[in-house]
């Protein structure tokens, strides 16, 4: 036979495309069953960085931080961070006596003050 009239059939035939089917069912279920089992696969708990636990326990004075230290409270971008060192300015050094006085910030609602509150360190009460 002459290579003009071999050819060569290329065509997919019903049972390699049911193999390939079955093939793509089972790797679709095997990758959804692996990223839903993912926290399985860890033994042991996860190291605790102790400079990271102490960085969660800093506190923030907002009558001295700048805006940049500001910023690292939850729900406070640069925006609202020089909204806060523009008031503290407008109103003293000791513009914030307690938590609730930070709601006179444009942009500080009663949700934000509740996430940032309790890293807040504020100066003692008078009483």
């Amino acid at each position: 036979m002459s290579q003009a009239r071999r050819r060569i059939d290329l065509s997919w035939r019903r049972r390699n495309i049911a193999a390939l089917l079955c093939v793509s069912v089972v790797w679709a279920c095997l990758l959804c069953w692996s990223t839903a089992h993912k926290r399985r696969w860890f033994a042991e708990e996860p190291t605790i960085c102790p400079q990271r636990v102490a960085a969660a326990r800093e506190r923030i004075d907002p009558n001295t931080a700048p805006a940049a230290s500001l910023r690292r409270l939850s729900g406070v971008g640069p925006v609202l961070a020089e909204a806060i060192v523009s008031y503290r300015r407008r109103y003293g050094p000791v513009a914030f006596r307690c938590a609730e006085d930070l709601v006179g910030v444009r942009g500080i609602g009663p949700g934000t003050l509740r996430r940032i509150e309790a890293h807040l360190l504020l100066p003692p009460s008078p009483d």
